[in-house]
């Protein structure tokens, strides 16, 4: 089973992308099989395979760089300020 999944972790990091691209909330992308599948490789393999919320906030800020620039809204409640923000 670990072999499937880690053959297809391409294609749950697209899944994860569309999502965030399609502005899902964290609660619906959490309740999504790509979400479940990295959630397992990432507790069967963590020192080669990152936590699925790391990998949220990466694309999310990669789809959406104006939000971490202090420009745009904050991506969800309670999210980490922006990088160099000065908040803390």
């Amino acid at each position: 089973m670990s072999n499937d999944l880690e053959a297809n972790f391409s294609l749950y990091c697209q899944a994860l992308r569309i999502q965030i691209r399609q502005q899902k909330t964290i609660d619906q992308i959490q309740r999504s099989a790509c979400w479940h599948r990295l959630v397992l490789l990432h507790h069967s393999l963590p020192g080669d395979y990152k936590d699925p919320n790391q990998l949220y906030l990466h694309f999310k800020q990669e789809l959406n760089p104006l939000d971490w620039a202090g420009i745009g809204p904050e991506p969800w409640p309670g999210a980490p300020p922006a990088p160099g923000s000065g908040e803390l």
